[in-house]
């Protein structure tokens, strides 16, 4: 199959997955014929800059139809150089022709911001060939299309040189050290010498693609990870933080400025409502001036029975403690008589009005800083005695109950926190063991779980209680082992893979092992080696790639 033959099926099957953005543009340096501005002084270092200011984008068809646009297959050319290298802030993929001296090697150097994977858009990249007694540099000063910058190289004699590409942006600057390089007399030694980079089983994914979507690279890495087991939680409040505001005695609902709303916020001792209370609630006023009445007369009974049994006593015609009993009852009846006169004034209280016209009513208060979660009254409504009116809750602080399986309460007793995600929400958090509140003493007869109570900090206001969340709690020491990020991994078959970056736009299926998972990673126990990237993100669009058979190509015909 030729090169144009490959092209065209390669861009059908990524159409077909819908992958690659048919953005084609020809590239603007040597391929159309224009020169470099050679008039430099021959010193020991020498600039060249993309001096065209016309040609920007070429699109082209041959007479059979083949588009002369974004390709990844050379020909019948010589295989270019392939490069790939990370600094702490940007990804370079150069494809680079064999350099020839007096030849212009046309790069294509692709430059991803780490943060984001996103292209670099504008800025300006330079090709370092350096020797032991020379330097020259190779400037392209703009982006064409996004992401991607085409010096040209044209080097000047033969021999083994030091290859390095600096990329300057928004006043920041990194250099990607390459390595050593080759610069050949003739093309034909070039031709030669170079040999195809790569294996043809590879998965070709552009970076035009993976710029177009959610996507990352992360390094196989060394952590330490914690064991865990799995179990479900449920966001509650603190029992001191939910609280239902009743109503003190029975009677009517009064809100001169309205009733708070669900979500309100309240504060500590706010008043919520007013009650009028119904007068049978205390007690009829003749009711309570009878009982009044008869409470006077015991006292005054007790008294005069008291004075008897003192001059009995003093006779010795009966026993002291008679006279002690009726002391006592002496007491009971004063309090009787004390609490009947209170009840009494307080009826009488309740049944005047004020100047305004208003019932002497008793406020109804908020007994924490809080929100509004119920409200189970109306205004003017008539409740009893004890019913519950509002519902305050304060958010700041939560608990999360985990539902631990009881044939994993003995690992309770090494708690070291966990980490966990509410439905909803994506991030990962994660609690210490300073976070642990409580274990329960005894496993839920219904559930035959084992209530384990962790404190949530909820100052952002994200959680409700009631919400469900996956939790892992962790336990025993952590051990520092291999990991991946648990994004990574995708399962074809059953089979827990992942996609190693062989070059920028190629990549490898790997079937892993896995061992325990802590929080965004997770252990990898055969199959990776330390330092291998993998897809972070987007993996299962390399799968979808992978899926259509695509076959392996390189290097850009831009």
């Amino acid at each position: 199959m030729n090169a144009d033959s490959r092209r065209r099926k390669r861009l059908v099957l990524l159409t077909f997955v819908g992958l690659l953005a048919l953005a084609c543009h020809e590239h603007e340096h040597g391929q159309l014929g224009h020169g470099h501005d050679e008039s430099h002084a021959h010193g020991d270092k020498h600039e060249h800059g993309d001096k065209h200011e016309h040609g920007d984008k070429h699109e082209r068809s041959d007479e059979h139809g083949n588009e002369h646009g974004h390709g990844h297959g050379h020909g019948d050319g010589p295989e270019p150089l392939v490069f790939t290298h990370f600094t702490a802030k940007t990804e370079l993929f150069m494809e680079l022709p064999p350099l020839v001296v007096g030849e212009s090697s046309t790069a294509a150097a692709h430059v991803t911001l780490l943060d984001g994977f996103a292209p670099l858009a504008a800025g300006k990249l330079t090709v370092i060939v350096r020797g032991t007694a020379s330097e020259d540099r190779f400037v392209a000063t703009r982006a064409q299309p996004a992401g991607i910058f085409r010096p040209d190289v044209r080097p000047r004699a033969p021999g083994t040189y030091t290859l390095a590409v600096e990329v300057a942006w928004s006043g920041q600057r990194v250099v990607h050290q390459l390595g050593k390089v080759t610069v050949f007399a003739r093309a034909a030694d070039a031709a030669g010498a170079v040999s195809a980079t790569g294996d043809d089983s590879a998965i070709t994914f552009l970076k035009e693609q993976q710029w177009k979507m959610e996507f990352a690279l992360a390094p196989v890495a060394v952590r330490a990870i914690r064991p865990s087991f799995a179990a479900y939680g449920t966001i509650v409040a603190r029992p001191e933080a939910d609280v239902h505001v009743s109503a003190p005695v029975a009677g009517r609902i009064l809100a001169p400025d309205g009733l708070p709303q669900l979500g309100d916020k309240v504060v500590r001792g706010q008043v919520l409502a007013r009650i009028l209370p119904q007068l049978s609630d205390v007690g009829d006023l003749a009711v309570l001036q009878t009982a009044l009445t008869r409470a006077a007369i015991s006292r005054r009974k007790a008294t005069h029975e008291i004075a008897r049994l003192t001059k009995l006593v003093r006779d010795g015609a009966t026993a002291r403690h008679e006279l002690t009993d009726a002391r006592f009852a002496l007491q009971q009846a004063a309090a009787a008589e004390t609490a009947a006169r209170a009840r009494l004034r307080q009826a009488r209280q309740l049944g005047r009005t004020d100047r305004d016209g208003d019932a002497h009513s008793m406020p109804i208060r908020s007994p924490i800083d809080g929100q509004v979660a119920q409200v189970n009254t109306s205004t003017s409504e008539l409740v009893r005695s004890g019913s519950h009116l509002f519902r305050v809750v304060d958010l700041a602080r939560l608990w999360l109950k985990v539902h631990v399986p009881e044939t994993r309460a003995a690992a309770l007793r090494d708690v070291a926190g966990a980490w966990f995600t509410v439905q909803g929400f994506d991030p990962i958090l994660r609690a210490t063991a300073a976070d642990v509140v409580a274990t329960a003493a005894v496993i839920d007869e219904k559930t035959r779980t084992l209530p384990l109570f962790i404190a949530v900090d909820n100052s952002a206001r994200r959680f409700r209680p009631g919400m469900f969340a996956d939790v892992h709690v962790a336990t025993g020491r952590a051990r520092r082992v291999p990991t991946v990020a648990a994004s990574a991994v995708v399962h074809e078959a059953g089979l827990p893979t992942v996609y190693v970056q062989v070059h920028g736009e190629a990549f490898e299926r790997k079937t892993v092992r896995l061992g325990n998972r802590d929080g965004a990673h997770i252990e990898v126990l055969a199959g990776l080696a330390t330092g291998e990237r993998v897809v972070s993100k987007g993996a299962w669009a390399v799968r979808l790639a992978a899926a259509a058979g695509q076959p392996r190509g390189h290097g850009h015909a831009h």
